[in-house]
């Protein structure tokens, strides 16, 4: 398996080195164009080209204004990570692992005042989760500060580590880190700045980069500036997050060439407005236009998001605070969200690796049907189940009960006739889990009848072979009780013949 980098996790706006290429060949082409336009003029559609305010659309949408409850009055806008949330699965094998290295990771850091920490109840609590547990709640373990880490000790100086059950062998684990003022003063720095719009080079797939004079220009607004700021910070942290996790315990989906799924929540004193220009700002900054919305924890959970292929599954929540001193659900539930789609996303990365290894084994066992050998069907056969081990468990053991379902009902979308994206994605996910684990049945019995049918012929070769032997011993025994001469010769043409 190979070493995941941060540039093939967020791709999103990661440009192949060749387009790096156009864009420099196309600024020499463009350069050395405007300054011989004199002795050749500059053709019509070039003029367009080349004329860089035919590409000026609109500047970043500017951050809305907030409002403070208390005081009832108009403030600057605001919007927070408050927490950073990286779920993994562990096998239930393998807790014995983890509870040791939890130790190790909290012996070479530091305990927060006034924060939980591991008791012997504790220490039992975790060895009992190795059985079924049929709880819905995840249970915290321990919250540590990191004091070897420069930039986590800057932007995220403190971690939570909770369980809780996943399937009947599988357990999920949350890693919760507490973002600072310090990255918070960055990401709204991001919100508020007017990006403006630019510009950047197009050209078609059979188009080399040394053509500079065949490329067209893509337009981007000052929105889609802001969105690829805010993208490229919160995937910095999020590395940050995920290798020094790394370093101290051995994450499953790191096993399986995946970055973990993550769920940001966010605060805003920004009160939900459905203007253009108010929907414009929260998309550029990751929400999209049609979230899921909770009049009772006044918060919206956004599901588009733009991904790359070795990112796992992303959500986000924007929450507005509390309407009152007497109304606590609204601050519950900021702290509480992540535990309502930890299952659901947890289950939905497993999924995301099955379909990407059902395209590749679908290949390897094209290759070895072509062969026609049954050791190498076999030897696929390996490969394929090895590949596919701990996703295709995964889903022959999920059910969907361990998701609880009963937070999901809070949640409302305009353009959901019945519930919410929220609900209705968290009740279809064992249906879908159902669907890809058939596919994945389908390719073992696949392999198994190619496997069995070159097994059939092969063992027929040899029945034929035996019969030719033992005929062929029962003549020479024959012959060589009748003292006759053979030629052996003779006999291989006639084992030739019979094969043929």
């Amino acid at each position: 398996m190979g070493k995941m980098t941060y540039h093939q996790v967020f791709s999103v706006y990661e440009k192949p080195f060749a387009h790096k290429l156009a864009r420099k060949a196309y600024s020499f082409y463009r350069n050395y164009r405007l300054k011989n336009s004199k002795h050749r003029p500059l053709k019509e559609h070039e003029l367009y080209m080349f004329e860089e305010h035919h590409f000026h659309g609109d500047n970043a949408s500017q951050m809305p204004v907030g409002y403070n409850r208390e005081l009832k009055t108009s403030v600057d806008g605001e919007v927070n990570l408050k927490y950073l949330d990286l779920f993994d699965f562990l096998p239930k094998e393998d807790i014995d692992s983890f509870r040791k290295k939890l130790h190790k990771f909290a012996i070479k850091n530091k305990k927060p005042l006034f924060s939980m920490y591991l008791t012997k109840e504790d220490e039992d609590r975790i060895k009992r989760f190795g059985r079924y547990v049929d709880g819905w709640g995840f249970s915290n373990l321990h919250t540590i500060e990191f004091i070897n880490n420069d930039y986590l000790a800057k932007y995220a100086p403190q971690i939570t580590i909770s369980i809780r059950n996943l399937s009947s062998s599988f357990l999920v684990v949350k890693y919760r880190f507490y973002i600072s003022k310090e990255f918070n003063g960055e990401f709204n720095k991001i919100c508020k700045n007017s990006y403006a719009p630019f510009s950047d080079v197009s050209k078609q797939y059979n188009i080399p980069w040394y053509k500079p004079w065949k490329f067209g220009r893509s337009m981007y607004t000052g929105d889609d500036a802001r969105q690829a700021a805010v993208y490229n910070l919160i995937s910095s942290l999020k590395w940050a997050a995920y290798t020094e996790t790394k370093k101290w315990f051995d994450l499953g989906f790191c096993r399986l060439d995946i970055f973990p799924p993550s769920f940001e929540t966010y605060s805003t004193n920004i009160l939900p407005d459905g203007s253009t220009d108010n929907m414009r700002f929260w998309n550029s900054i990751g929400m999209d236009y049609h979230p899921d919305y909770s009049l009772a924890y006044n918060a919206c959970v956004s599901w588009t998001e733009k991904l790359g292929d070795k990112e796992g599954i992303n959500l986000k929540a924007f929450c507005g605070g509390k309407y009152s001193n007497v109304d606590s659900l609204p601050e519950i539930a900021e702290h509480d969200l992540s535990d309502i789609y930890g299952v659901y996303m947890t289950a939905s990365c497993f999924r995301k690796i099955a379909e990407r290894d059902i395209e590749l084994c679908n290949k390897w066992i094209s290759k070895s049907i072509r062969k026609a050998k049954s050791s190498l069907l076999l030897k696929t056969r390996a490969l394929v189940e090895r590949k596919m081990y701990y996703s295709y468990r995964f889903m022959s053991e999920f059910s969907g009960k361990s998701i609880d379902y009963s937070d999901a009902g809070g949640f409302q979308n305009q353009f959901s006739k019945k519930g919410s994206i929220t609900e209705n994605t968290l009740k279809n996910v064992s249906k879908s889990i159902a669907i890809t684990k058939a596919e994945i049945d389908h390719i073992i019995k696949l392999l198994n009848d190619a496997a069995e049918y070159e097994s059939s012929k092969s063992n027929l070769k040899i029945q034929r072979w035996m019969m030719v032997i033992t005929l062929l011993s029962i003549v020479v025994a024959i012959l060589a009780l009748a003292n006759i001469k053979i030629d052996f010769v003779t006999v291989f043409d006639v084992i030739k013949s019979f094969f043929k």
